[in-house]
């Protein structure tokens, strides 16, 4: 039986800064992630092998069935598994949601600033009051034409990839395979590259790869590690950070939660997929430096 003061499933965006603020306030952490565990010299470009053999989904199947028909195969839902979960193939767009993205919901913007803030300054994020943008991309020409034949002021995207040497990481190189892949200088500032690195180095943190969490109880996760033997965590707390759909899955076989669980996702775009319709607006000043950009008619932080 393994023991911890707080038992993390999943490693990802959620299950990173879960297990870093955990480890920092001195909490001992048993972190269980099904993956393996890359390193960035584990990351290459290879668009066949990474985008159409999945290289960072499980290679058991996922089944889905459309319209009454017989299940069939299928890699969609799946963000990946492996440390750092999402985080390492992202391409690093870092929106913040705003006020009126928050209507309706029980958390107020003034609630969160602080955190977004916090984040940013952990992880690096370029294109922010603290980080130079990423240079741009020739195509953010034409949509900052746009934007000002609009009358708009264009700005450069936040990105979690760093312009400049950042805590001991590499700056970004710019070899154009961002989304889709991991990086190999560790300049996208993924889980892995920054949450699950420093909470290591405050060895609070007992991170286990290839251990696939099959149950949750009463301060109990049951997981099959990387030999295959079924074995059993207990913690205090138990945190289930593996995506939307794995963390409902994981709830409804261990018979947690009731019939609500995993239908209560909302259906609102969200704020990247909003400004790529050109809904989001700002006159912050433009500084040049990011793959696309962005006009609005006022700026948040200003």
């Amino acid at each position: 039986m393994d023991t911890a003061d707080v038992v993390v499933v999943g490693s990802g965006a959620g299950g990173g800064a879960a297990a870093y603020a955990l480890t920092r306030a001195g909490a001992r952490v048993l972190l269980l992630e099904r993956g393996p565990h890359y390193a960035a010299k584990d990351f290459f470009h290879d668009e066949l092998a990474v985008c159409r053999r999945n290289f960072f989904v499980p290679k058991e199947p996922r089944m889905v069935a459309r319209d009454g028909k017989p299940a069939e195969r299928s890699a969609e839902t799946w963000i990946a598994t492996c440390v750092g979960g999402g985080t390492v193939h992202m391409s690093g767009y870092f929106f913040r949601m705003e006020r009126q993205d928050l209507a309706g919901w029980p958390l107020r913007f003034e609630e969160l600033e602080r955190y977004y803030d916090a984040v940013e300054r952990i992880i690096g994020v370029s294109g922010t009051p603290r980080m130079p943008p990423i240079l741009a991309h020739p195509a953010a020409a034409l949509v900052e034409g746009a934007c000002r034949k609009a009358g708009l002021a264009p700005f450069p995207i936040p990105r979690a990839i760093i312009s400049e040497e950042f805590r001991g990481r590499q700056a970004c190189t710019y070899c154009g395979f961002c989304g889709s892949y991991g990086c190999e200088v560790g300049a996208k500032s993924s889980s892995l590259a920054t949450f699950l690195a420093l909470a290591e180095r405050t060895g609070k943190l007992s991170l286990r790869p290839r251990c696939r969490a099959t149950k949750v109880g009463k301060g109990e996760v049951t997981y099959v590690d990387a030999d295959g033997r079924e074995r059993r965590a207990r913690g205090r707390a138990i945190v289930l950070a593996c995506s939307a759909i794995e963390t409902a899955r994981l709830l409804l076989v261990s018979g947690l939660g009731g019939p609500s669980v995993g239908i209560s996702c909302s259906r609102r775009s969200p704020p990247a997929m909003r400004a790529s319709r050109g809904l989001r607006l700002t006159g912050r000043k433009r500084r040049s430096g990011c793959p696309s950009s962005i006009g609005r008619s006022r700026s948040p932080r200003e």
